[in-house]
């Protein structure tokens, strides 16, 4: 749970460079696992365990949700994600979301504590 906390802190204060941005290429037919920080910031991670801070252009309401399937629109599947593709995913409340992403970065969390 610490663990948690510290890499949503840190990755809630990171600032993104270009040259992260520029090395970040994940394509959407990659992705393995994602995981909501806030309700603009979204951890993702690929087959290859690479993982990727995706800041949103907006509030996404209800991307909280663990359950939820998400997609991601870029010009083909082989295509990075890159700021203004979009996000879509279906919440029970909200009904269908879309949400552009702004940036996109490379991300190593900071090592665990050891209990």
């Amino acid at each position: 749970m610490l663990h948690a906390l510290t890499t949503a802190i840190l990755i809630s204060t990171l600032g993104i460079s270009a040259v992260q941005a520029a090395d970040a290429c994940l394509t959407p037919g990659r992705i393995f696992s994602w995981s909501s920080v806030v309700d603009r910031t979204i951890l993702i991670q690929d087959r290859d365990k690479k993982q990727y801070v995706v800041k949103l252009g907006g509030v996404c309401a209800g991307l909280e949700n663990p359950k939820l399937a998400i997609s991601i629109a870029t010009a083909t599947q082989v295509s990075c994600v890159g700021p203004g593709d979009r996000i879509r995913f279906g919440d029970a409340t909200f009904g269908p979301q879309i949400c552009p992403t702004a940036s996109i970065a490379t991300f190593t969390p900071p090592p665990a504590a050891p209990n």
